[in-house]
């Protein structure tokens, strides 16, 4: 839980600081209000505001998602002793089950960040077959280890493909919660442990170390940065679409580097070596 939070936390918290600076351009709410929901999200735990939205991180949309992570951690932490693998198929088995049931009912799998019961019910479905799906992943992997030396594996690039293809699917919201559904149970999966498998050359390891880098800070940060964007701009981007996209995600995409570089690596190392210090019994003990 530690690794985990001292991963996600500094750009989480640089997130809520930039949403928070945001709140008080638009002079949307008053400290009262931002206040205490700032001092909950910096714990990774969402708050009501409603004269905001009814978003579980109102400050900082993409919050949403790192909360039910961290919870989902947090009970993987607390009960990993008694997983074997029965107790890991009744797990995927039943809220595979309840996710499925959820996404039929509500049309799709875009739940999990507001306050509604069905919003919250799916965002904790999400992540625990989510979570524990990739655990089981890992278990497979690591018992079919020694015949993937020997067995044939598609190729890295191949693997992107299918997933930007199915993210491209033209009309994708009138096909419902089959394509939702189909891509969690079946083409996500697929594609992560045959990925694990996969031989990489030298060349493209380095781009997709690069992208894992980039693909955290990117998705915690866009919000609040878009949001910035437009309020500064003279005119609505919107008539300028998709070029105005493309040039900010190029933007954001070196200013994510930047980070990684300048703030989110260095801040990460001086956390793990202060915990570290915390951690290390003394010798009288």
């Amino acid at each position: 839980m530690l690794i985990r939070w001292i991963r996600l936390w500094p750009l989480h918290a640089l997130g809520a600081a930039l949403g928070v600076v945001m709140l008080i351009e638009k002079d949307a709410l008053s400290p009262g209000v931002w206040v205490p929901s700032l001092m909950l999200m910096m714990l990774f735990l969402p708050s009501r505001m409603p004269e905001a939205g009814h978003g579980l991180f109102e400050i900082n949309p993409p919050g949403w998602s790192l909360f039910y992570e961290m919870a989902v951690n947090l009970l993987y932490a607390l009960t990993h002793r008694w997983i074997t693998h029965r107790v890991l198929v009744a797990v995927l088995l039943t809220s595979g089950a309840g996710l499925a049931a959820i996404a039929l009912y509500h049309g799709s799998l875009d739940l999990g960040y507001t306050w509604s019961g069905r919003s919250l019910a799916g965002g904790a479905l999400r992540a625990v077959f989510g979570i524990f799906l990739g655990i089981g992943l890992h278990r497979l992997y690591l018992a079919r280890r020694h015949l993937v030396e020997t067995g044939p594996t598609p190729g890295p690039w191949l693997l992107c493909a299918v997933v930007v293809a199915l993210l491209l699917l033209p009309n994708l919201a009138r096909l419902g919660s089959a394509v939702d559904l189909f891509a969690v149970f079946v083409v996500f999966p697929v594609c992560v442990y045959l990925g694990a498998q996969a031989s990489v050359e030298a060349s493209s390891a380095r781009l997709f170390s690069m992208l894992g880098l980039l693909s955290y800070p990117i998705y915690v940060l866009h919000v609040p940065l878009g949001e910035w964007l437009q309020g500064t701009m003279a005119a609505p981007l919107a008539p300028y679409a998709p070029l105005a996209g493309v040039v900010f995600a190029a933007a954001l995409v070196m200013l994510a580097w930047v980070l990684d570089r300048r703030f989110d690596q260095p801040l990460r190392r001086w956390l793990t070596r202060l915990t570290a210090t915390r951690r290390t019994p003394s010798r009288n003990a």
